[in-house]
């Protein structure tokens, strides 16, 4: 509830709004999914425009600062699961030495990847252009044009004011699935009781000396914020991670700030979050300045441009894609995509979160702080799942004719949701919702019309392993 009960209106005067493109492909939002799904379509020869509201692509990956982009390959390591796109963005920051592998757990180069976000500022551009999509920063959908589950236009307001977009194909690419809202698609939000994993905000600390990594991993960091925070009173109540720069030594990103009970759909509470984290964000520096050894020098580098949201709408599709459907591996014949990330549940009212990992482990960190290991599996033996899949069917919501979605705003559960969320399968969502796009176009047809194999073997040629 947004808290604005009773409400003044103005009437706004009728006016016609100038059509500023007229394209094959419109796709609404910058960010990992939107990136992939503009690149993916101009390079099967289609007119593309890309609409973002930020003055550059990456969303989460840039304005959000989180920098680590999780596995390509099966949970044994052996087989190659993810590529495409991604594979051409990690290649471009490599040459700029802006990514590395991230060990431990994880084999090197096999595993998660730490990029750079400034370098990948430069490299989506770089793709982009090459591909020939047309790029409308700082620039917001505003409005929909459409009819009985078709779209004619998109309005978007910049600082040109208002103007509209005709396409074919719309994709909503904006997390929250803000055209397919207003556009009358339907919808769900959070569990069973409408709750929803809350939002983050990522922080790079410099003036580190290396005994705060040893502080890490002994405990300490932990232990100093285990306690009530001092701007608000309440207990801290984030899931703290950090990755290292790839320049720097005294340098880390922190996943540092988490705003419980936000819906970041809704216009208050997505401003409420951005003012929350940056006071927790103070609060978690001061505090380890203070009593953690190795932070004495620490300092706030950069607060990240906006608040990461986990959840909001999931637009109900053709399929809605289940947590059985993960954790067992489930085939599709009309497979897009495949994952490892772990059903990945942060508490929406406090501490504590929960992984349920494909190998059937469940990690549980309690509200208390405490962690267990538990197996989700009904005989409580290991899964030697190796991957799950991604349908085509869970970008096409049910009742639009020639709008899709990609990111996290597809069609599944909030459980599932707990997994797909993560940037490298928002990506390959993205890249099989712009070649479904762009073969809509080509043949003529909606987009849940167009023939499967046919996205599936374009897939193949952008380098997806299927």
């Amino acid at each position: 509830m947004s808290g604005l009960v009773n409400r003044e209106f103005v009437r706004e005067s009728a006016r016609d709004i100038p059509v500023i493109a007229n394209v094959d492909v419109a796709v609404l939002g910058g960010g990992p999914a939107g990136f992939n799904a503009a690149v993916a379509a101009a390079r099967l020869g289609v007119s593309t425009i890309m609409i973002e509201k930020n003055g550059y692509m990456g969303g989460v990956a840039t304005a959000g600062l989180v920098s680590i982009w999780h596995s390509l390959y099966s949970m044994d390591r052996k087989r190659k699961i993810i590529g495409g796109i991604v594979d051409d963005v990690l290649a471009r920051l490599e040459e700029r030495s802006a990514v590395y592998g991230q060990g431990d757990f994880y084999t090197e180069s096999k595993g998660s990847f730490v990029v750079d976000t400034e370098a990948a500022k430069l490299v989506f551009d770089q793709l982009a252009l090459e591909a020939g999509v047309k790029l409308l920063f700082h620039t917001y959908v505003v409005d929909v044009i459409g009819t009985m589950g078709e779209i004619q236009a998109v309005i978007v307001e910049n600082k040109s004011g208002r103007g509209a977009i005709k396409a074919k194909i719309f994709i909503d690419c904006t997390g929250d699935g803000d055209v397919a809202y207003r556009a009358g698609a339907s919808y769900e939000k959070g569990d069973l009781s409408g709750l929803m994993q809350p939002p983050g905000l990522c922080v790079r600390v410099g003036g580190l000396n290396p005994s705060a990594f040893k502080s890490f991993e002994s405990g300490a960091v932990s232990k100093a914020l285990d306690k009530e925070m001092d701007y608000n009173g309440q207990i801290y109540p984030s899931f703290l991670w950090y990755t290292k720069s790839g320049y720097r030594p005294d340098e880390i990103m922190m996943a540092a700030a988490r705003m419980t009970n936000t819906d970041c759909s809704v216009g208050e509470q997505f401003s409420q979050a951005s003012v929350d984290g940056r006071l927790q964000i103070d609060w978690i520096v001061r505090t380890l300045k203070n009593e953690v050894p190795g932070f004495e020098d620490a300092h706030i580098v950069d607060i990240a441009a906006e608040v990461g949201a986990r959840e909001t709408r999931r637009f109900l599709g053709d399929y809605v894609l289940t947590e059985e459907d993960l954790l067992t591996g489930r085939g599709f014949s009309d497979v897009i995509g495949h994952g490892t990330y772990p059903v990945d549940i942060h508490n929406p009212v406090g501490r504590g979160i929960i992984f349920k990992h494909l190998n059937g482990v469940v990690v549980t960190h309690d509200e208390t702080g405490n962690v267990t290991t538990s197996m989700w599996t009904a005989d409580g033996n290991k899964s030697d799942v190796q991957y799950y899949n991604m349908p085509y069917r869970v970008l096409l919501p049910r009742d639009m004719s020639n709008l899709m979605v990609a990111g996290r705003c597809v069609s599944m559960t909030h459980e599932a949701l707990g997994a797909i969320r993560v940037m490298v399968n928002c990506m390959q969502l993205g890249q099989a919702a712009g070649v479904g796009a762009a073969i809509s176009c080509l043949t003529q047809k909606i987009p849940r019309d167009v023939e499967v194999g046919s996205v599936q073997a374009e897939l193949v040629n952008l380098g997806l392993e299927l």
